[in-house]
């Protein structure tokens, strides 16, 4: 491996964290490993000067459209991990995010961010996706992060005990990819349903699994944004959004080029933006209590 990419459509930042944290990992059973060679060359040669190390980390925003814009491809010296999150379905800027991703014969390694339901069927279209794309599928994760849209459900994660857990899926990827050359995946990945949410969210994850829809669209009525007199014109709202859906200067919101990611709700820094829609509220109001009732822990496959 010369290049550790690092690719992530994150609005919250969980999955950022996630990917990063992973990555994380990977570099420092590299560093271990590096060391070894480095080693093992002085004892066998007196020398060490033969073992070179031009591995680098680059890192893929995708919620940058110039990044999506671009043609990224990798080749079989390239590692990806590849981090997105989900609603049953992966959710964002599927086809985009996609479409500009080539691999040749390239690991990849997928990551979904969930919080604390279930993940539907997006890493199983996730792997479906960067395969046709030229990547080869050798591990993924399943890891919780709070709910951009109420932090009250997965407070602070992922937390302490996550980021150890990712820490050691990126060694262990390392170790499997790397150092012992396993590209193979023989996992079987499940469909991950609702658990304790009632027969509501059980068919809900059912319909929506059965759209033909890449990604998950919420009505244009739960989009809506309320901007209030605490705003104090940072524009960071502006520069966040993936698809320029925000004038901060005349306080409006294009609900219909909006995704309803929330990044613009979490990332202000004063709290000036809230939702406004009493549906999308009340749907959270039912979520907060049974997704709080047991901590999900994250859900790893890497054989």
């Amino acid at each position: 491996m010369r290049r550790l990419n690092l690719i992530y459509f994150s609005p919250g930042g969980t999955t950022k964290k996630s990917v990063r944290q992973i990555g994380k990992g990977m570099v420092q059973k590299h560093r271990e490993y590096f060391q070894e060679r480095i080693a093992d060359d002085v004892e066998e040669e007196g020398g060490g000067e033969g073992v070179r190390d031009d591995f680098e980390v680059v890192e893929y925003d995708m919620l940058k459209a110039e990044n999506r814009g671009k043609r990224l491809r990798f080749g079989r010296d390239d590692v990806v991990v590849l981090g997105m999150m989900t609603a049953t379905k992966l959710f964002g800027l599927v086809g985009e995010v996609m479409d500009c991703l080539e691999g040749e014969g390239t690991p990849l390694v997928g990551v979904v961010m969930f919080g604390n339901g279930y993940y539907g069927s997006s890493l199983k279209q996730m792997k479906r996706e960067v395969e046709k794309r030229g990547f080869k599928w050798v591990a993924c994760g399943a890891f919780i992060g709070e709910h951009p849209i109420d932090g009250r459900i997965a407070t602070g994660r992922p937390d302490a005990k996550d980021r150890a857990v990712q820490l050691r899926f990126g060694r262990s990827i390392y170790q499997k990819v790397v150092i012992h050359a396993d590209s193979r995946f023989g996992s079987r990945i499940r469909f991950d349903w609702p658990r304790g949410e009632g027969a509501f969210s059980v068919a809900k994850a059912t319909i929506i699994t059965l759209v033909p829809n890449k990604s998950v669209k919420l009505p244009e009525s739960w989009k809506r944004l309320l901007f209030t007199d605490d705003c104090i014109e940072c524009r960071k709202c502006e520069k966040h959004c993936p698809v320029g859906a925000i004038d901060i200067t005349r306080r409006f919101h294009d609900t219909n080029q909006c995704i309803g990611c929330s990044g613009c709700v979490k990332g202000c820094p004063v709290g000036a933006i809230k939702h406004e829609s009493k549906a999308l509220k009340k749907c959270m109001e039912h979520l907060v209590e049974p997704r709080n009732v047991k901590r999900r822990e994250p859900v790893l496959f890497l054989r």
